[in-house]
């Protein structure tokens, strides 16, 4: 099983009341503008403009590098480097990791990762 099978399968195991969605990467003309993203919860952003659009909390996309998750909604709530401590090989941002080999990835770690940033994210100002 490839990296991306295997994280999507934990996901739906670990997590399977979350709501799944997926987003092909293509803008309204149909053209490519970032990689196919598997979702995974939701939430509603209202924008300044009135705007509300609804949003994955979890984002898990193939990438060239790997695997990325991108954790939507936690910025300035939640030290991720931090809480990614012990996680194992990947590289870890404001609000996405990277990661090469899953199977390498301490999964309790990212378990607790998961749900902190769930929490975090359904309590968007």
């Amino acid at each position: 099983m490839d990296n991306l099978s295997a994280f999507l399968n934990w996901m739906k195991t670990e997590f399977p009341h979350l709501e799944r969605s997926f987003h092909d990467g293509k803008n309204e003309l149909g053209k490519q503008v970032t990689n196919p993203t598997y979702g995974f919860g939701s939430f509603e952003q209202t924008y300044a403009n009135g705007e509300v659009k609804t949003h994955f909390q979890i984002g898990v996309a193939a990438t060239s590098s790997g695997i990325s998750i991108y954790l939507l909604g936690i910025r300035g709530k939640l030290d991720l480097p931090q809480l990614c401590l012990g996680l194992g090989k990947a590289k870890v941002t404001g609000y996405c990791i990277s990661f090469k080999n899953f199977a390498a990835l301490d999964q309790q770690i990212l378990y607790i990762v998961m749900t902190e940033a769930f929490r975090c994210s359904t309590h968007l100002a």
